[in-house]
């Protein structure tokens, strides 16, 4: 529905997009995706890309996405965050995305909030500038 009122309303234009329902008393998580960047699933000290199907909206009008339901555990991290995090580039141009994922690699043992906090604090060390060229987002939460 989302894409073909985008379609409706933009001209050659497309965006990327991320759609979860997390169900708490059953610990199921359901998503999808068109195109946007792979959520990261901590688990048990590995990480796991949530790879699913899906293209771009707003830019075709009848489009399919694939829709995945996973069950988490007790413990499990979930990060999403929009390229503007990971393809930042410093002064030097240097993307942000390897110093991000040895971050994810290094420290997924803290608390989701402090994980969140730790890359943000990366971030903006790393990205020296004031203005950026994308947008930036990150998002976490924790199993419980």
């Amino acid at each position: 529905e989302v894409n073909r009122h985008m379609h409706s309303l933009v001209y050659q234009k497309f965006f990327t997009a991320f759609y979860g329902l997390y169900f708490h008393e059953t610990k199921r998580f359901r998503f999808s995706r068109g195109a946007h960047c792979f959520p990261i699933l901590i688990r048990s000290k590995k990480l796991f890309e949530l790879k699913s199907k899906g293209t771009v909206l707003g830019y075709l009008k009848d489009i399919q996405f694939q829709e995945i339901e996973l069950q988490l555990k007790v413990q499990d991290k979930l990060v999403f965050f929009t390229d503007g995090l990971i393809k930042a580039r410093n002064q030097k141009n240097i993307q942000f995305e390897n110093i991000f994922y040895s971050i994810l690699k290094k420290y997924h043992h803290l608390p989701i909030q402090n994980l969140i906090n730790l890359i943000k604090k990366q971030f903006f060390k790393f990205h020296d500038q004031k203005k950026f060229e994308d947008d930036v987002c990150i998002i976490g939460m924790e199993v419980k």
